[in-house]
């Protein structure tokens, strides 16, 4: 009787477990958890692991993003996604034994059919996209494995194509797309275009990510930078509202007194630096989050403490709301308004306290 009963649980504990491993480890487009609750369980490998340091990490960046790509972006990562799950089955499985560090080599050389599938391939994609994918895996761009597999790939036709200087190739492949290198190698070779695409990107990430990207009282950053990282379009804040005032106040900037011509670059370089989170991927936000996240620095701008919008003449207060009449209609505007009104009394309440006092 009592082998029986160790029989049954014995029984019971493998059905249990294959329903389990059935239903969790089926590959999906859409799903994540293949990474942690397959691959990781089969052979745990920890946090730097390919399962959860790259597989997991970088599929659920590429969900949270997936609207902000081109229709042909959407299903490019679909197909993507449930392709390099498809290859690693074997090893969830158990069919393939792998160490750690063999999973990561036997993973990467299924990226270049993943990301180069007939119908679905990177090479197809909109510029754009790129850039919205190179935005994603940034902070991978310096494993210098990664850059070594990059280096190997890309570097020599770089070299030919463009002729860059060692110093600038090693700062291209940096910022080149490190975690697609092999597919990026196969979309050089196929046409003439995809050579242009690819150096284009290049060129691009170096650029986004060099000189221009250095907050200042220089407009650019708005277009170059922030729209180039999320692109919103022309209804989107970067270029509606922040490129648009920033240029109207450099443009006007003579009109101001001294005082309120520091206001406005130093102004200027605060809203820049507010939003360089967004800018380099630390946050991944929609266009909508980044108009939100956006006015929610404009108070503490307005109002630093040695370049304050309180310490400027009356005149200068005018011309600020000369230039950004039109938005006077706009909601947000009057709540920015009140926000820095609130600020103001604030200051004024501490400074009577401190006479009091």
């Amino acid at each position: 009787m009592h082998n029986q009963i160790n029989w049954f649980v014995v029984i019971t504990l493998v059905i249990f477990v294959a329903t389990v491993s059935g239903q969790a480890c089926v590959p999906s487009s859409t799903d994540c958890s293949f990474y942690s609750d397959c691959l990781e369980a089969a052979v745990p490998c920890g946090p730097n692991g390919y399962a959860l340091g790259y597989g997991l990490k970088f599929c659920q960046k590429f969900k949270a993003r997936s609207l902000l790509f081109s229709p042909r972006g959407r299903q490019w990562i679909l197909s993507t996604t449930k392709c390099l799950q498809n290859a690693l089955v074997p090893i969830a499985s158990g069919e393939v034994v792998k160490t750690c560090s063999e999973i990561q080599d036997y993973a990467y050389d299924s990226h270049p059919d993943c990301y180069t599938q007939p119908g679905h391939s990177v090479c197809d994609l909109p510029i754009t996209d790129w850039a919205l994918i190179l935005t994603i895996i940034l902070d991978q761009l310096l494993n210098p494995a990664t850059y070594q597999q990059a280096y190997q790939l890309i570097a020599f036709p770089v070299v030919h194509l463009v002729q860059l200087s060692l110093q600038n190739i090693q700062e291209a492949l940096h910022f080149s797309l490190n975690l697609i290198a092999r597919s990026i190698a196969y979309c050089i070779m196929s046409s003439q275009f995809n050579r242009f695409a690819f150096i284009a990107s290049i060129v691009f990430v170096v650029h986004i990510n060099g000189e221009k990207c250095v907050p200042s009282d220089d407009c650019s950053f708005y277009s170059d930078c922030l729209e180039a990282a999320v692109p919103c379009g022309t209804n989107g804040y970067a270029i509606a509202y922040g490129l648009k005032y920033c240029q109207k106040f450099e443009k006007n900037i003579a009109r101001f007194s001294l005082p309120g011509r520091e206001w406005v670059r130093s102004t200027a370089q605060c809203l820049q630096n507010a939003l360089l989170p967004v800018v380099n991927g630390e946050k991944v936000l929609t266009c909508n989050e980044i108009r939100n996240y956006a006015f929610s620095s404009h108070s503490k701008c307005y109002t630093q403490p040695e370049h304050s919008i309180c310490n400027m003449p009356f005149l200068d207060w005018i011309k600020v709301f000369v230039i950004i009449s039109q938005e006077l209609k706009d909601p947000a505007t009057w709540k920015q308004i009140r926000e820095d009104f609130h600020m103001e009394n604030n200051h004024l309440a501490v400074a009577a306290d401190k006479l009091q006092h």
